[in-house]
């Protein structure tokens, strides 16, 4: 089905409810997605938490999924493997779009094709006087908290790149003999990040970067829990 991704307004839209569920089979082709630093505890149990550089050049912050190829591995008969939600996937069918001149001005979306809108079960989004049902000012509350976070996710990112922490890994797996590699992700250089000035630590400290590294670090270690994934789906 295409999607039909419009402005929520609460006159066209006065009678819609949303069916409060995830539909994983829309992500089963994401080999990985952006994560706010919320996510950062839940996510280095699960999956490695690693930086990317985007098609525009841009370096993020992403939780791994897969490999190179475009499948969702962390995804198991339709459902995610362990208990982590990336809460990018739990946004939807809503969304949130900003002003590229002024981010400061959002805007709420709402894809009118999907399954989990209804006029009929679920949730309401507004009351008979048009103002936003409870429900509602949770999910946009939910969706402002994740973009502000991602903006300050940029901070992160580039005070990496500043000292230059970031460095090129990847993990080789094999199966039957038959050799393959996750790679093409970055990771912070611990031995680097030793050696920064007390200075730079007690700023990373004060901006609430170092608990970030750290969970980043310890999440590595799901490099090969990710690699069995892949393996045991037949991708040697």
């Amino acid at each position: 089905m295409t999607s039909k991704v419009v402005p929520l307004n609460k006159e066209q839209h006065k009678n819609l409810k949303l069916i409060p569920k995830i539909n994983f089979g829309r992500f089963e082709n994401m080999n990985s997605t952006t994560i706010a630093f919320q996510e950062f505890p839940m996510a280095a149990v699960e999956l490695p938490i690693v930086f990317v550089k985007g098609k525009d050049g841009e370096t993020v912050c992403v939780v791994l999924m897969g490999d190179k190829e475009p499948k969702n591995h962390y995804l198991l008969d339709g459902n995610p493997r362990g208990n982590f939600i990336p809460a990018a996937f739990s946004h939807y069918p809503l969304g949130i779009t900003s002003n590229p001149e002024n981010r400061d001005q959002i805007g709420i979306l709402i894809d009118e094709s999907s399954e989990f809108v209804s006029e009929t079960e679920g949730e309401a989004l507004f009351k008979e006087d048009g103002s936003e049902t409870d429900y509602l000012q949770g999910r946009v509350q939910a969706m402002i908290n994740y973009y502000n976070s991602m903006r300050s996710m940029k901070n992160f990112v580039d005070a990496l790149l500043q000292h230059e922490l970031l460095v090129p890994q990847g993990v080789k797996y094999g199966k039957d003999g038959v050799e393959n590699e996750i790679s093409g992700f970055f990771v912070v250089d611990e031995k680097k990040l030793s050696e920064l000035s007390s200075d730079v630590h007690e700023d990373f400290r004060k901006k609430g970067f170092t608990p970030l590294i750290y969970a980043h670090l310890i999440s590595l270690n799901n490099l090969n829990k990710l690699a069995s994934y892949v393996g045991l789906e037949g991708k040697a």
